[in-house]
């Protein structure tokens, strides 16, 4: 029940964040589960451009190189991708929110509460 401290004075075990509330998490695994799966949807060819700028980092000379094509054409299929993925994460939120139908007054009251955890999240993060 209470921290335990190695020898030298610091936690023994990773300190948890106060502001990273279970209901916050919660939301981001949801959120990364619809982004996977939204990747999962878009054809190879976007879904390999964006693994490779977005995820692995690669430069877009890198990526460019890697699947063959110029750097002119990766960042438009680069941006394409993208556009694509917003789309269908939309797709599925309008979809999930749809099924849930929260009260408009509920939806208010959870994102003020959200507001005040104001955590960076890493949709993607493995």
């Amino acid at each position: 029940m209470l921290p335990r401290f190695a020898e030298d004075g610091h936690h023994a075990e990773p300190v948890t964040s106060w502001a990273d509330c279970a209901e916050r998490r919660l939301e981001r695994q949801e959120l990364r589960a619809v982004m996977r799966a939204a990747l999962a949807e878009l054809p190879d060819t976007y879904r390999a451009v964006i693994m490779m700028r977005d995820i692995e980092e690669m430069s877009t000379s890198e990526a460019a190189a890697a699947m063959g094509i110029t750097e002119n054409a990766l960042k438009l299929r680069l941006h394409r991708a993208r556009q694509a993925l917003g789309t269908l994460v939309r797709q599925r939120l309008e979809t999930k929110a749809a099924r849930e139908a929260v009260p408009a007054v509920s939806v208010g009251a959870r994102a003020r509460r959200l507001d005040c955890f104001a955590a960076p999240a890493t949709l993607l993060a493995v």
